[in-house]
């Protein structure tokens, strides 16, 4: 059976844990490990993930509280130590289906190019009732990713040749590790699949960013909300991407990254992105959302 590390960033997830490691434990054709990086809980997290280590092979270790996304990007930097030929992120209340692992390892067998699978999931409540699918599509163009992600990072498995790409640059700046992962993929021409078939239930909590889908009213008032509150992340997540990885972009895609970085205060940057058709959904709606994002520095 093949090795994989599964990547986990914990923090006060006592409630839900139990149910998640279950789940890990119950993965069909595989030997799964698991790696985690406590990120400051003040509740019985740790002590439940020790009191697993008779079931799965668990490592921990504990650090200051970084937030999600720069406490995954610091496990794959601890990963890259480590021997084995595929990871994965999770999440610390999610549930995994028993054939999440197996149908991933299945695409990046055989493979020794970077690669990068990607799927969907059924979202649920906090008693793992369904309410909804977040179904991943087709894979994005690097241009499209700049300004969003189908790629969640529960659903992430990718093999030992993309973490070491990954780890070629350690980020000062991270909007999200997921977004981060994928974006290095796509610029660097990693294989990536992309699978419609859900493989986990993702619990929707009232403070989750990813959510059901809301109309497109509400979507506006959210793109203003943004604008109030002027989050540069992203961008500043892009200006990491340039100095870590333009080596590896085509001349296009490196010129799409300009164009990212500096269209809030460059109009010509801005004309450019709007005359870009390969950022834009295939939606006609969500088309129209992205452009007034671009006219009004909404991302």
């Amino acid at each position: 059976m093949e090795k994989i590390l599964i990547l986990m960033s914990t923090y006060n997830g006592e409630k839900d844990l139990e149910t998640l490691l279950n789940s890990l434990y119950n993965q069909n054709d595989v030997t799964a490990s698991l790696l985690v990086r406590d990120d400051g809980s003040t509740d019985r997290t740790v002590e439940i993930l020790k009191s697993w280590r008779n079931k799965l092979d668990i490592k921990i270790y504990s650090g200051e509280n970084l937030k999600p996304a720069k406490s995954f990007i610091n496990l794959l930097s601890e990963a890259k130590s480590l021997n084995f030929k595929y990871y994965a992120f999770c999440d610390q209340d999610d549930f995994w289906l028993p054939n999440k692992l197996k149908t991933a390892v299945s695409k990046l067998k055989g493979n020794s190019k970077p690669s990068l699978y990607i799927g969907s999931a059924t979202l649920v409540n906090d008693e793992l009732k369904k309410i909804g699918e977040n179904t991943v599509g087709d894979i994005l163009t690097f241009g499209a990713a700049l300004f969003r992600n189908n790629a969640q990072g529960a659903t992430m498995v990718f093999n030992q040749e993309l973490l070491a790409l990954v780890n070629k640059f350690f980020p000062r700046e991270l909007y999200m590790h997921d977004s981060w992962v994928y974006q290095i993929a796509l610029g660097t021409n990693a294989r990536i699949y992309s699978d419609n078939d859900p493989y986990i239930l993702y619990r929707q909590h009232t403070q989750n960013v990813v959510g059901v889908k809301i109309n497109l009213l509400d979507k506006i008032q959210y793109r203003f909300l943004k604008l109030v509150n002027k989050d540069d992340k992203k961008n500043l997540q892009a200006q990491e991407l340039k100095e870590g990885y333009s080596n590896y972009l085509t001349k296009e895609d490196n010129e799409i990254l300009e164009w990212y970085i500096s269209y809030k205060h460059n109009f010509r940057s801005k004309l450019k992105l709007l005359s870009t058709k390969t950022i834009y959904p295939k939606n006609i709606s969500k088309k129209i959302l992205l452009m007034f994002d671009i006219l009004f520095n909404a991302i």
